[in-house]
Protein backbone atom coordinates (compact mmCIF):
# COMPACT_ATOMS: atom_id res chain seq x y z
CA UNK A 1 0.00 0.00 0.00
CA UNK A 2 0.88 3.57 -0.39
CA UNK A 3 2.41 5.56 2.23
CA UNK A 4 -0.62 8.14 3.28
CA UNK A 5 -0.31 11.75 3.09
CA UNK A 6 -0.62 13.10 6.59
CA UNK A 7 -3.39 14.98 7.12
CA UNK A 8 -2.18 18.73 7.55
CA UNK A 9 -3.51 21.28 10.50
CA UNK A 10 -6.06 23.67 9.29
CA UNK A 11 -7.01 26.64 10.98
CA UNK A 12 -9.88 28.87 10.24
CA UNK A 13 -9.88 32.26 10.93
CA UNK A 14 -12.48 34.61 10.73
CA UNK A 15 -13.48 37.31 8.00
CA UNK A 16 -12.13 40.42 10.30
CA UNK A 17 -14.16 42.98 7.85
CA UNK A 18 -17.16 42.05 10.26
CA UNK A 19 -15.50 43.24 12.90
CA UNK A 20 -14.33 46.46 11.20
CA UNK A 21 -18.02 47.27 10.23
CA UNK A 22 -18.86 46.94 13.64
CA UNK A 23 -16.39 49.47 15.03
CA UNK A 24 -17.08 52.08 12.37
CA UNK A 25 -21.16 51.50 13.49
CA UNK A 26 -19.99 52.19 16.63
CA UNK A 27 -18.00 55.23 16.45
CA UNK A 28 -20.50 57.33 14.02
CA UNK A 29 -23.07 55.97 17.08
CA UNK A 30 -20.89 58.03 19.58
CA UNK A 31 -20.34 60.94 16.94
CA UNK A 32 -23.94 61.09 16.59
CA UNK A 33 -24.83 60.83 20.38
CA UNK A 34 -22.27 64.03 20.99
CA UNK A 35 -23.78 65.61 18.20
CA UNK A 36 -26.93 65.30 19.38
CA UNK A 37 -26.27 66.32 22.43
CA UNK A 38 -25.02 69.93 21.62
CA UNK A 39 -27.55 70.45 19.98
CA UNK A 40 -30.34 69.73 22.42
CA UNK A 41 -27.64 72.00 24.60
CA UNK A 42 -28.11 74.59 22.13
CA UNK A 43 -31.82 74.57 21.40
CA UNK A 44 -32.46 73.98 25.04
CA UNK A 45 -30.53 77.66 26.23
CA UNK A 46 -31.78 79.05 22.91
CA UNK A 47 -35.49 77.81 23.90
CA UNK A 48 -34.81 79.24 27.48
CA UNK A 49 -34.03 82.86 26.30
CA UNK A 50 -30.45 81.91 28.31
CA UNK A 51 -27.21 82.81 27.45
CA UNK A 52 -25.09 80.05 26.01
CA UNK A 53 -22.13 79.74 28.77
CA UNK A 54 -18.81 80.92 27.76
CA UNK A 55 -16.09 77.85 26.84
CA UNK A 56 -14.06 79.56 29.84
CA UNK A 57 -14.58 81.95 32.66
CA UNK A 58 -13.02 83.85 35.89
CA UNK A 59 -14.72 85.65 38.91
CA UNK A 60 -13.40 87.74 40.69
CA UNK A 61 -14.65 87.55 44.90
CA UNK A 62 -14.23 90.22 47.29
CA UNK A 63 -14.40 89.04 50.64
CA UNK A 64 -15.37 91.65 52.92
CA UNK A 65 -12.97 91.84 56.50
CA UNK A 66 -13.52 93.20 59.84
CA UNK A 67 -12.30 96.96 60.04
CA UNK A 68 -9.92 97.10 63.28
CA UNK A 69 -10.84 100.85 64.76
CA UNK A 70 -7.67 101.63 66.18
CA UNK A 71 -8.04 104.96 67.13
CA UNK A 72 -10.69 107.80 67.85
CA UNK A 73 -10.07 111.45 68.41
CA UNK A 74 -11.88 114.50 68.59
CA UNK A 75 -11.18 116.84 65.90
CA UNK A 76 -11.54 120.32 67.24
CA UNK A 77 -10.94 121.98 63.59
CA UNK A 78 -12.88 124.68 61.99
CA UNK A 79 -12.42 124.00 58.41
CA UNK A 80 -12.42 126.99 56.08
CA UNK A 81 -11.32 126.74 52.57
CA UNK A 82 -10.36 123.74 50.35
CA UNK A 83 -8.83 124.08 47.59
CA UNK A 84 -9.13 122.22 44.10
CA UNK A 85 -5.35 121.80 42.22
CA UNK A 86 -4.28 120.52 38.89
CA UNK A 87 -1.22 119.00 38.51
CA UNK A 88 1.41 117.66 35.79
CA UNK A 89 3.98 115.78 37.08
CA UNK A 90 6.84 114.95 34.66
CA UNK A 91 9.81 112.31 36.40
CA UNK A 92 12.35 110.84 34.87
CA UNK A 93 14.80 108.58 35.68
CA UNK A 94 18.22 108.49 33.94
CA UNK A 95 19.90 105.51 33.96
CA UNK A 96 23.39 104.78 33.06
CA UNK A 97 24.43 101.67 30.58
CA UNK A 98 27.12 100.58 29.56
CA UNK A 99 29.98 101.37 31.89
CA UNK A 100 28.48 104.92 31.23
CA UNK A 101 28.66 104.66 27.56
CA UNK A 102 24.89 104.95 26.84
CA UNK A 103 22.23 106.55 28.97
CA UNK A 104 19.11 105.47 28.85
CA UNK A 105 15.69 107.02 30.32
CA UNK A 106 12.33 106.00 31.28
CA UNK A 107 10.19 108.08 31.73
CA UNK A 108 5.96 109.33 33.39
CA UNK A 109 3.65 111.75 33.03
CA UNK A 110 1.44 112.41 35.39
CA UNK A 111 -1.97 114.55 35.42
CA UNK A 112 -2.86 114.50 39.12
CA UNK A 113 -6.25 115.82 40.20
CA UNK A 114 -6.49 116.86 44.43
CA UNK A 115 -7.45 118.92 47.12
CA UNK A 116 -6.50 120.31 50.50
CA UNK A 117 -8.38 121.53 53.03
CA UNK A 118 -7.39 124.42 55.31
CA UNK A 119 -8.59 125.90 58.32
CA UNK A 120 -8.32 127.08 62.09
CA UNK A 121 -6.93 124.26 64.74
CA UNK A 122 -9.36 125.00 67.80
CA UNK A 123 -7.55 122.73 69.57
CA UNK A 124 -4.90 125.58 70.00
CA UNK A 125 -6.89 128.08 71.24
CA UNK A 126 -6.29 128.55 74.98
CA UNK A 127 -9.15 130.13 77.86
CA UNK A 128 -7.54 133.25 77.11
CA UNK A 129 -8.05 133.78 74.05
CA UNK A 130 -11.41 134.26 73.65
CA UNK A 131 -13.09 137.05 75.78
CA UNK A 132 -16.71 138.90 75.53
CA UNK A 133 -16.62 142.39 77.54
CA UNK A 134 -20.18 142.24 78.77
CA UNK A 135 -20.67 146.35 79.01
CA UNK A 136 -19.49 147.32 75.32
CA UNK A 137 -20.39 143.89 73.95
CA UNK A 138 -17.18 143.14 72.29
CA UNK A 139 -15.79 140.22 71.59
CA UNK A 140 -12.49 139.44 71.07
CA UNK A 141 -10.55 136.59 69.49
CA UNK A 142 -7.22 135.41 69.33
CA UNK A 143 -6.45 132.53 66.55
CA UNK A 144 -3.78 130.24 65.59
CA UNK A 145 -2.78 130.61 61.96
CA UNK A 146 -4.62 129.00 59.07
CA UNK A 147 -2.68 125.07 58.34
CA UNK A 148 -3.75 122.70 55.92
CA UNK A 149 -5.22 119.59 57.42
CA UNK A 150 -5.35 117.16 54.33
CA UNK A 151 -4.40 116.67 51.39
CA UNK A 152 -5.93 113.86 48.49
CA UNK A 153 -4.76 112.91 45.85
CA UNK A 154 -8.83 112.22 43.60
CA UNK A 155 -8.26 108.77 41.91
CA UNK A 156 -10.88 109.10 39.41
CA UNK A 157 -9.65 112.11 37.34
CA UNK A 158 -5.49 111.26 38.30
CA UNK A 159 -4.30 109.43 35.52
CA UNK A 160 -0.61 108.35 33.26
CA UNK A 161 -0.82 110.32 30.34
CA UNK A 162 1.98 109.14 28.58
CA UNK A 163 4.69 106.63 29.65
CA UNK A 164 8.05 105.85 27.90
CA UNK A 165 11.01 103.37 29.11
CA UNK A 166 13.45 103.52 26.13
CA UNK A 167 14.82 100.09 24.73
CA UNK A 168 17.75 99.39 27.49
CA UNK A 169 16.30 100.88 30.32
CA UNK A 170 14.82 99.18 33.32
CA UNK A 171 11.09 100.58 34.00
CA UNK A 172 11.50 101.61 37.19
CA UNK A 173 8.21 100.44 38.77
CA UNK A 174 8.34 103.12 41.86
CA UNK A 175 8.39 106.08 39.23
CA UNK A 176 4.81 106.47 39.38
CA UNK A 177 4.19 106.70 42.88
CA UNK A 178 7.08 109.21 43.19
CA UNK A 179 5.36 110.98 40.79
CA UNK A 180 2.29 111.04 43.03
CA UNK A 181 4.21 111.91 45.84
CA UNK A 182 5.59 114.72 43.81
CA UNK A 183 1.42 115.82 43.15
CA UNK A 184 0.58 115.33 46.71
CA UNK A 185 3.71 117.79 47.84
CA UNK A 186 2.58 120.32 44.67
CA UNK A 187 -1.14 120.27 45.78
CA UNK A 188 0.27 120.99 49.58
CA UNK A 189 2.67 123.91 48.58
CA UNK A 190 -0.51 125.48 46.54
CA UNK A 191 -2.81 125.23 49.37
CA UNK A 192 0.39 127.41 51.15
CA UNK A 193 0.44 130.29 48.78
CA UNK A 194 -0.64 134.07 50.86
CA UNK A 195 -4.04 134.11 48.69
CA UNK A 196 -5.78 130.62 50.00
CA UNK A 197 -4.18 131.67 53.42
CA UNK A 198 -5.90 135.16 53.42
CA UNK A 199 -9.03 133.72 52.10
CA UNK A 200 -8.83 130.75 55.12
CA UNK A 201 -8.51 133.48 57.45
CA UNK A 202 -11.46 135.72 56.06
CA UNK A 203 -13.40 132.63 56.38
CA UNK A 204 -12.98 132.10 60.10
CA UNK A 205 -13.69 135.18 60.78
CA UNK A 206 -16.64 135.21 59.25
CA UNK A 207 -17.83 132.07 60.63
CA UNK A 208 -16.66 133.29 64.48
CA UNK A 209 -18.13 137.00 63.74
CA UNK A 210 -21.80 134.79 62.80
CA UNK A 211 -21.38 132.66 66.00
CA UNK A 212 -20.46 135.75 68.47
CA UNK A 213 -23.18 137.51 67.08
CA UNK A 214 -25.95 135.50 67.39
CA UNK A 215 -24.59 135.05 71.17
CA UNK A 216 -25.11 138.19 72.26
CA UNK A 217 -21.86 140.05 70.71
CA UNK A 218 -21.93 143.52 69.48
CA UNK A 219 -18.35 143.76 67.77
CA UNK A 220 -16.21 141.17 67.18
CA UNK A 221 -12.27 141.72 67.14
CA UNK A 222 -9.91 139.20 66.04
CA UNK A 223 -5.97 138.88 66.78
CA UNK A 224 -4.25 136.64 64.54
CA UNK A 225 -0.46 135.08 66.11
Amino acid sequence: MGEREAPSTVIQVGDRSGVKSWAVVGAAALLGAGVAAGVGLYYHFRTDNSVIPPMSSSHIELKATPSILTAVRNLQRLQTTEVDVEKVVDVTDTQSKLWGLIDSKDNILLVAHGKAVVGIDLDKVKDDDISMDQSTGVARFRLPPPEVFSVSIDEDKTYVHKRETDTLATENKDLESRARKEASQAIEQAAHTPEVMTRAREQAETTLTNLATKLGAKKVQFEWR
